[in-house]
């Protein structure tokens, strides 16, 4: 089978055999699709300067990865809004119309994080957990129709607890944002290691020899037509190189020989809902950039 390869995304952990996985991307929708909306103004929610405060330091970094990802024109209309309201927190209705009349943005993401929200705990191995809470609301301008509103709870652990908390904020923004942009995930898919010719393709993963694993399998199924493992880790390496037709079939063919082995029937459905994901986000503005990224990082 002859490919042209393009630069791809395909992750490796190398070390043992049980460690040997392959990443694929995954397109992730949102929950509230806002197309054909093309720009967002954010604000707070906060009802007292204590949490506007702490809920700063939270949109900053929701404002920061939105205008990273370039999926929407991204207004920060703090000011705007409390120069209306100075009063912080939820707008009186002459107030509350006043700003939808006014702002720039096509849909309104109103993000609150009450000063209450976050939790640390020590562990018994001396780790740190974290737990960030927060809430986001979607709204129309003008009649300030709500769209949807989503709840998010983030969590950190690490030994360092400055990481931890990154960890937690950075989980929590994530969600958010995911209330209404797509997102680009990674899934990892673990190889099976009892599979003829492992151990050398390991050798070429060590050696970022994507293409020759490849051809190194797919020659060894002329000696080993009927290897289930076989056909599952070229299913997963496909699926890797963005050929989702072939690796669709190289599971099936997996399923049928060894239809007990349930992790070959998840590969398989787990193909099929990044599928229907990745169909469900292309509406969205930065869903195709995200499969493209997925394809030539």
């Amino acid at each position: 089978m002859t490919r042209t390869f393009a630069l791809f995304t395909l992750l490796t952990l190398a070390g043992c055999a049980s460690d040997l996985s392959v990443g694929v991307v995954h397109a992730v929708p949102p929950k509230f699709n806002i197309v054909p909306a093309k720009s967002v103004a954010v604000i707070g929610g906060a009802d007292n300067e204590a949490d506007q405060k702490h809920e700063d330091n939270f949109i900053d970094l929701v404002v920061y990865t939105l205008r990273l990802a370039k999926q929407y024109d991204v207004k920060d209309e703090r000011q705007l809004a409390r120069a209306i309201n100075p009063g912080h927190g939820l707008f009186e209705a002459a107030d509350w119309q006043k700003y939808l009349d006014e702002t720039a943005g096509e849909v309104i993401v109103r993000v609150g994080v009450p000063s209450e929200s976050s939790q640390v705990s020590g562990s018994d191995d001396d780790g740190w957990d974290v737990e960030c809470f927060a809430r986001l609301d979607l709204f129309r301008p003008r009649t300030g129709e709500r769209i949807g509103s989503v709840r998010a709870h983030g969590t950190g652990y690490d030994a360092d607890q400055l990481t931890a908390w990154a960890d937690a904020l950075n989980d929590t923004a994530d969600q958010i944002i995911g209330g209404f942009a797509s997102r680009k995930t990674y899934d990892l898919i673990e190889l099976d290691h009892d599979a003829p010719l492992v151990r050398e393709g390991m050798r070429k993963f060590d050696n970022s020899e994507y293409a020759a694993v490849l051809s190194l399998w797919e020659d060894g199924l002329t000696k080993f037509p009927n290897s289930a493992p076989l056909l599952y880790n070229l299913g997963a390496v496909c699926e890797a190189l963005s050929d989702e037709k072939a690796a669709r079939v190289y599971y099936s063919r997996a399923i049928a020989i060894a239809p007990q082995v349930q992790h070959y029937q998840q590969a398989l459905a787990q193909l099929n809902q990044r599928r229907a994901d990745a169909e469900a986000a292309v509406a969205d503005p930065g869903a195709e950039d995200a499969r493209k990224m997925g394809r030539h990082r």
